[in-house]
């Protein structure tokens, strides 16, 4: 099966091949029972060149070591294919005929089994653990025993932790793994593992400014990289541009260019995607305003750059004046889409505010009270004028009650607003919904959603986080 999986991964990078000039090994090792076991590792391939291999120890004491490796790509498959079929790493200590081998795992101990997973492909949805590029193969090989079932692998990890503390600025092993192998744990509470990773060295950030940054490694051909842009809403003619070979060295250093396309005047965010040749490499979606996906959000860009003011407001304040909150609820409210009234305190027996949504299939009005602080004492007289509005107008609409706080909720406070029928928005929620102007495709409906009773806190976090991943 390993081998099977070895070859498989093989076969993935290998159209991929030329992006690649190296690899860098990083390990930490413990010594168990007179023997070095793998307590975690990663081997990455990178466009940097390197000439002969490189090894450097970041740690070196009798019962713990941390190393760096450091080789051409040539020796990648054979180095790779003889640690999977050994389960052993035959490190190299330097020109002489020295080595230390470094065990996948304790002894043949069928309690201690090694699982090699299939190999995938990782990406900006979610399944890159690896805090490197956003786009790649990895191949992970996983040892099925705590650290912690180990008490000697665990005393390796402490006593070089206190080796680190006493004789470097490092504040123990699981600061080295951060600064070394960035996303890797180390400590007792994992499983062993070795990753390989094998990260597309481009780059394809957004610069919130309508353009992006591209990032193209040396080992690309000049002229064999481009990017394209498709434009939301659609339909919309597309935009493409070939990164051409000015400023490129060809060397070592990446070439690093921004691209802002030509945006057609209807279009509000952009679907950028980067071609290394026929292959489609990367994408990410950009708006066309620094922090809004809409025009409502980029008219009021154009009085508060990025929302800063609004920002501010919704912010908890002390001060004894509810109103600049209550505005600014308001006006969160028709920035996203649902139209809203504020009338403060014209009337003493009214709601702050309202908002209205109509569409061809219903109509629904938003209460809105605002306080700074303990919203339970608002559930039982918003949910009566809404009723007293329901009855008023006498018109087939859904009355949506909400009380929007600057405060950090709790449970039982989002279990009685449910009870009242009162939709519950507090601090987190707020941040939410602000996040919601420069998420593209985000709609008044799922703000209504949004606003809606939940039962808690926790429902309330679940929802949000399928909402938001629903339009990324």
């Amino acid at each position: 099966m390993k081998e099977r999986y070895l070859q498989d991964f093989l076969e993935k990078i290998a159209p991929f091949q030329g992006l690649w000039r190296s690899v860098r090994f990083v390990g930490y090792a413990g010594k168990i029972d007179g023997v070095w076991v793998l307590l975690s590792g990663r081997m990455q391939l990178s466009a940097k060149t390197v000439d002969s291999e490189v090894l450097r120890m970041e740690a070196d004491y009798d019962s713990f070591l941390a190393f760096v490796d450091e080789f051409p790509i040539e020796s990648f498959p054979r180095i790779l294919q003889e640690i999977v079929q050994s389960e052993n790493i035959h490190l190299n200590l330097g020109g002489s005929p020295s080595f230390r081998d470094i065990k996948l795992r304790v002894g043949d101990d069928p309690n201690n089994p090694i699982t090699w997973s299939n190999p995938l492909k990782f990406d900006r949805s979610g399944r890159n653990f690896f805090e490197t590029e956003p786009v790649g193969f990895s191949w992970n090989v996983r040892s099925e025993r705590q650290i912690a079932t180990l008490p000697e692998a665990v005393r390796c990890l402490e006593e070089a932790s206190e080796h680190l503390r006493r004789n470097t600025h490092i504040d123990g092993v699981e600061v080295l793994a951060r600064k070394l192998t960035p996303g890797l744990l180390l400590n007792s509470y994992v499983s062993p593992q070795l990753q390989i990773v094998a990260p597309f060295p481009f780059g394809l950030d957004d610069t919130h400014t309508g353009a992006v940054r591209i990032i193209v490694p040396a080992t690309a051909e000049p002229g064999s990289v481009s990017v394209k842009a498709f434009f939301y809403p659609e339909p919309q003619p597309s935009a493409e541009w070939v990164v051409g070979a000015k400023g490129y060295d060809g060397q070592n250093e990446p070439l690093r260019i921004d691209w802002k396309p030509g945006w057609p005047e209807t279009a509000t965010h952009a679907n950028i995607h980067i071609f290394w040749g026929r292959r489609d490499i990367d994408a990410l979606f950009i708006n066309r305003w620094p922090a809004s996906a809409s025009i409502l959000g980029a008219v009021d860009e154009y009085f508060d750059p990025e929302h800063s003011r609004l920002r501010a407001a919704l912010k908890y304040s002390d001060k004894k004046s509810s109103a600049p909150f209550e505005l600014a609820v308001v006006r969160l409210l028709n920035i996203l889409g649902i139209p809203a009234m504020w009338y403060g305190k014209t009337v003493d027996d009214r709601a702050d505010a309202a908002a209205i949504l109509e569409s061809d299939k219903s109509t629904v009005l938003v209460l809105v009270e605002c306080t700074r602080e303990k919203p339970a004492m608002k559930f039982s007289t918003l949910a009566e004028r809404a009723k007293h509005l329901s009855q008023s107008l006498k018109i087939k609409a859904e009355i949506l009650p909400v009380v929007f706080t600057q405060a950090q909720l709790v449970d039982s406070e989002a279990i009685q607003a449910k009870e009242y029928g009162v939709g519950l928005i507090g601090s987190d929620e707020i941040d939410q919904l602000v996040k919601l102007i420069a998420t593209p495709d985000a709609t008044a409906e799922h703000v209504l959603q949004y606003l809606r009773p939940q039962q808690t806190i926790a429902d309330r976090i679940l929802r949000t986080a399928r909402g938001l991943a629903s339009l990324s």
